[in-house]
């Protein structure tokens, strides 16, 4: 990701397989935007928030979410999973 890639902070970042969350968090510090991660990993979604926190960053700039792409959009989004 090229920072002028992201043209405001009025912008999203979406990371599907966040792993440590390192994109989000550097998108985030470096040009303001929203970023959010996703992982299926627990561990690694854990890492990602106390590494954002630990930059100063709040989670209504950058998150991390416990996802399993794999799974029917229709059933992720109506909460039941």
């Amino acid at each position: 990701v090229k920072s002028d890639d992201i043209k405001s902070n009025d912008e999203v970042l979406l990371d599907l397989g966040c792993g440590d969350g390192r994109i989000c968090i550097c998108a985030s510090k470096i040009t303001g935007c929203h970023s959010i991660g996703l992982d299926v990993s627990p561990p690694c979604i854990a890492l990602a928030k106390e590494v954002a926190q630990e930059e100063g960053l709040h989670a209504s700039q950058c998150s991390f979410f416990e996802v399993d792409m794999t799974m029917d959009p229709k059933l992720l989004l109506s909460g039941e999973s």
